[in-house]
């Protein structure tokens, strides 16, 4: 059996770093783990990340550890100013960075 199959035992915690908290709740059940707030016994993590975008800043375990399928991986996360309309992502490396387009219109 593979070791990443559906019915293995254990599954490698994938890095969800500079995702959105959507991605990263799909990445983490498509790699077979449960992505939950940094508190447990908290709101549910979509009643604390809505509205809003909120990006993925660490996580607990690591990319990378191998854990048993289903296992809870905690995010931390923060809130990306401004309208997700406004944003782009730009990769450099490895990382993945929110940056805000330029406002066409004139301020004051």
């Amino acid at each position: 059996m593979d070791a990443e199959s559906p019915d293995a035992a254990w599954v490698t915690v994938p890095s969800l770093i500079a995702m959105t908290v959507s991605e990263a709740r799909s990445k983490g059940q498509h790699s077979g783990v449960v992505v939950t707030s940094a508190d447990a016994d908290g709101p549910p993590l979509g009643a604390l990340t809505w509205p809003g975008t909120w990006i993925v800043i660490a996580q607990r375990p690591v990319a990378g550890a191998r854990v048993a399928r289903w296992s809870m991986v905690a995010i931390e996360f923060k809130e990306l100013p401004g309208r997700p309309t406004a944003l782009r992502r730009q990769r450099l490396g490895a990382a993945t960075f929110w940056v805000s387009k330029p406002s066409l219109g004139r301020d004051g």
